[in-house]
């Protein structure tokens, strides 16, 4: 599945062995006017049951703090349901952002999708 418009690219893409997982890539710009086209993606996964997101970042190139809003959103209503909300391939802009306010104490970030998937199978840390 696919959504895009000017500024978001939204795929979403299965993950064979974990049936409740999806992988979500965002290309583009997060920001207040993508924020609906990024719900409208993701939130329907939420609802049908799928508890863990994994964020394959490697083509974002921006995010504002309305859109950093929407991924803390995730990760509650995932944690909610005892699942997670992982991102890999942050841009160093972008993780700096995430630094700055904190993110990087609250979310799981992987450098590559490989890493992100493997820690779905290991325990999670306490």
């Amino acid at each position: 599945m696919t959504r895009e418009n000017d500024n978001i690219e939204v795929r979403i893409e299965d993950l064979e062995d974990q049936p409740r997982t999806k992988i979500i890539r965002l290309a583009g710009s997060l920001e207040a006017r993508s924020i609906a086209r990024v719900n409208q993606a993701v939130l329907p996964l939420i609802q049908t049951g799928i508890v863990n997101l994994i964020f394959d970042c490697r083509r974002l190139s921006f995010v504002t703090s309305p859109a950093l809003g929407i991924l803390i959103n995730y990760y509650k209503r995932t944690r909610e349901m005892d699942g997670t909300t992982k991102f890999f391939g942050l841009a160093e802009n972008i993780l700096d952002i995430f630094r700055i306010v904190g993110l990087t104490k609250t979310f799981e970030i992987y450098a590559t999708r490989e890493e992100a998937i493997r820690s779905l199978r290991q325990p999670a840390p306490v």
